[in-house]
């Protein structure tokens, strides 16, 4: 993936770099470092990917426990 696309994905998942560089435990300087060769880790597109989802589930089950649980 090149940093460009990197980019978009980390906008679609409404996540900042430095946002980023905390959750994938990835010093920042390395992330921007990314940037001046053009090129992301393999790792990282699946990592955002089941971040995102994570994340839905998450809002599903608070939704849910809300429901129920009153």
């Amino acid at each position: 993936m090149d940093y460009k696309a990197f980019e978009e994905i980390l906008k679609s998942a409404k996540i900042s770099k430095k946002d980023f560089s905390e959750i994938a435990k990835t010093a920042y300087q390395t992330i921007m470092n990314w940037k001046r060769i053009d090129s992301v880790p393999d790792w990282t597109e699946p990592f955002i990917k089941n971040y995102i989802k994570s994340a839905k589930f998450d809002k599903a089950k608070k939704i849910f426990d809300d429901e129920f649980t009153e």
